[in-house]
């Protein structure tokens, strides 16, 4: 996946979980640290 589909797919994750209850700033934190350990796991 490149960086432009990561960046179109974000907003669209923070807003599922936000509908879902989480608190915003929680939900983009989530995203943030599953990404980071997704790039750290790709080779």
């Amino acid at each position: 996946m490149d960086e432009g589909a990561l960046r179109a797919l974000v907003p669209q994750v923070i807003a599922g979980l936000v509908r879902r209850g989480e608190d915003f700033d929680a939900a983009e934190d989530a995203v943030q640290e599953a990404l980071l350990d997704a790039l750290r796991a790709w080779p």
